[in-house]
């Protein structure tokens, strides 16, 4: 007789893929530790495609992949590569500025968009919520609070996912994935 589960699990207890692009080493740094918190890495992965070296760190205990790029043809070479569910983005960086990269990426998706910048003013502000970022945070910022309005826009934007599961097989009958 063969017994199969199937249940309701908070999305948050899945797998999401977070991609935080930002040219500051301490705040890509700070970010990832932020998402870490407690537990031990599970693993660490490397992302090399032609010229985009993003590297990506699986903090499993909290459910999060944190991918990170330090300019925007990054960004936009791991979000094209990789199924990525959130992006924290900064808006003055090298190459690609971060309201090109949001408006590349408003092209193919609605994921969820956290812009993280130093430009305060109200202009760029109103610039960012008209190419439909999700939320926007002024730096110096709050680690903890960014971790919060990360978890209630993944929370909002996904919520539950009825997931059936045999053995290594897992079904998402929301999201219609199977891996």
């Amino acid at each position: 007789m063969l017994f199969l589960n199937m249940r309701i699990i908070p999305k948050e207890n899945i797998t999401m893929n977070i991609l935080v692009v930002d040219d500051e080493q301490t705040i890509l740094t700070g970010v990832c530790r932020t998402f870490y918190k407690s537990g031990r890495v599970e693993s660490v992965m490397l992302y090399d495609r032609g010229k985009a070296n993003g590297r990506a760190v699986s903090f499993f205990p909290n459910g999060y992949n944190v991918f990170t790029a330090g300019n925007g043809v990054e960004a936009i070479n791991i979000f094209n590569n990789i199924e990525i569910n959130l992006i924290v983005l900064d808006l003055m960086m090298p190459e690609k500025n971060g309201y090109e990269v949001l408006e590349e990426i408003r092209t193919q998706s609605n994921i969820p968009v956290i812009i993280l910048s130093a430009m305060e003013d109200e202009i760029s502000q109103l610039k960012g919520f008209d190419l439909e970022a999700d939320d926007y945070v002024t730096k110096p910022f709050s680690l903890p609070l960014l971790a919060k309005r990360v978890n209630a826009l993944l929370k909002r934007h996904y919520g539950n996912h009825e997931i059936w599961k045999y053995r290594e097989a897992v079904v998402d009958f929301t999201s219609y994935k199977a891996v």
